[in-house]
């Protein structure tokens, strides 16, 4: 079994796509993180998706539609400047994560990131395109989060500790309003790295999410 330093430190992959958008930003923050791993997987699954002409337009979900859950309320565990606190905290930004994915909020996600956080303004890109795209993930939630575990520094000075936290992706829809495209998304187990710095409390310096399957053999 592979440990959790293998996590802790590889940060740095490059940026993963949504089908129609082959742009990426020439700002170096923006080239060293990786969507969650469900999304290395829509490029493909949305090339098989029909494409003949949909009879009727789907119609936009609301928030509550695209994410039927509590929104993520932080913590009191995760508000420590402890090992513990870090932990809690990981786990919570995951949460956020997926809210923020799911309702296309960026605002969400960077309420908990640093301003460096080239993971969470890659996410951001990635939400705003989908707004603008007309794509939606109906039905995405992680759930059976867990943090595992955490190692004391990071990949920049700001980062006291890199926390793991290991959960599952619901199946979900991916949805294109515009062309009427759908895709559907199997369960997915994942594994996260997440570093973090406190400024006036937790942020999320940098992360990084693989499937399961290729951190630990099992």
């Amino acid at each position: 079994m592979r440990t959790f330093y293998r996590i802790a430190v590889r940060i740095m992959l490059p940026v993963l796509v949504l089908a129609g958008c082959a742009e990426t930003s020439t700002d170096t923050r923006h080239e060293v993180v990786e969507p969650l791993p469900s999304q290395a997987r829509i490029t493909e699954k949305l090339s098989e998706a029909p494409t003949e002409e949909p009879t009727t337009a789907l119609v936009p979900p609301t928030k509550e539609e695209l994410y039927p859950h509590p929104k993520p309320v932080i913590p009191e565990a995760a508000k420590a400047r402890t090992k513990e606190g870090a932990m809690a905290f990981a786990e919570y930004f995951v949460e956020v994560y997926a809210y923020a994915t799911a309702t296309r909020d960026p605002q969400a996600l960077m309420e908990v990131c640093t301003d460096a956080a080239g993971f969470c303004l890659t996410n951001v890109e990635f939400i705003e395109h989908n707004i603008e795209s007309g794509t939606y993930k109906v039905g995405y939630f992680m759930y059976d989060l867990e943090a595992t575990g955490a190692l004391e520094g990071g990949t920049t000075d700001r980062v006291e500790w890199g926390a793991q936290v290991i959960g599952y992706i619901a199946p979900y829809e991916l949805q294109n309003v515009t062309s009427g495209e759908r895709a559907h998304m199997e369960e997915s187990r994942f594994v996260a790295g997440v570093e973090l710095a406190w400024l006036d409390g937790w942020k999320v310096e940098e992360a990084q999410a693989l499937p399961y399957e290729e951190v630990y053999d099992d």
